[in-house]
């Protein structure tokens, strides 16, 4: 999934510390705070290597992730504005949820194939 033969390692487990994300890559770090809830709390931490981290914390007015999703779509719909994703970048997600899948031993999810 990463060009130039980057790896990473993502661990995540809501049963240890919550819902957090963190990943090692050959090039730093990431880790996300409360990425299930992140309308009440979240934190990303960005730490490349070699160089300072960051935090990075973005709250609107409480709304979820649904409800920003939903009114990006409302609004390239009603008002015709560009959409912040572009297709490919819906298939690349799906590409990520795919390989957290396998890597879990769980293998890929079924999909559905239009008659």
């Amino acid at each position: 999934l990463f060009r130039k033969g980057v790896s990473a390692t993502v661990r995540s487990s809501p049963f240890i510390g919550g819902f957090n994300l963190n990943l090692q890559a050959t090039r730093g770090s990431v880790s996300l705070t409360n990425y299930l809830f992140p309308h009440i709390y979240h934190a990303l931490r960005v730490a490349p290597a070699g160089a300072p981290s960051r935090v990075e914390r973005l709250y609107g007015n409480g709304e979820t992730t649904f409800e920003l999703q939903l009114a990006a779509f409302a609004l390239a719909i009603r008002e015709q504005e560009r959409f912040p994703f572009t297709p490919a970048d819906a298939v690349a997600n799906m590409r990520w949820i795919d390989a957290v899948y396998e890597s879990t031993g769980l293998g890929r999810r079924p999909s559905r194939r239009s008659p």
